[in-house]
């Protein structure tokens, strides 16, 4: 064989310390090879589930800020609707025109 019809060895992984520039690595190297490209993935995988992580918490903590600021109001309303009863909502439906303060939605049969 001449050398020109040799392939010179090329660094390219960690765990792999030559391969042949275009040809196939020997055997005994196969197994670290994928050994190393799954380790190379599911690092890749772990830093993209961390940024995810931290998008969908800092989601969370704007949802839980929204969630707090409304609570009060729905607690609110709530106790309102309670306190109303058939008396009172005989009383709305006969108005020919709400008061100002009425929404529209509290007219409706």
């Amino acid at each position: 064989m001449s050398s020109k019809s040799r392939c010179e060895p090329k660094t390219t992984a960690p765990h792999f310390e030559a391969t042949c520039h275009g040809c196939i690595p020997p055997a005994e190297h196969l197994p670290n090879l994928a050994t190393t490209f799954l380790i190379w993935q599911v690092n890749l995988e772990s830093e993209k589930i961390a940024k995810d992580e931290v998008e969908c918490k800092n989601i969370a903590e704007e949802a839980q800020a929204d969630l707090d600021k409304a609570l009060p109001a729905l607690e609110a309303a709530q106790k309102a609707l309670e306190l109303l009863n058939k008396k009172d909502m005989a009383e709305i439906k006969a108005y020919a025109k709400p008061p100002k303060v009425c929404p529209p939605m509290a007219i409706q049969s």
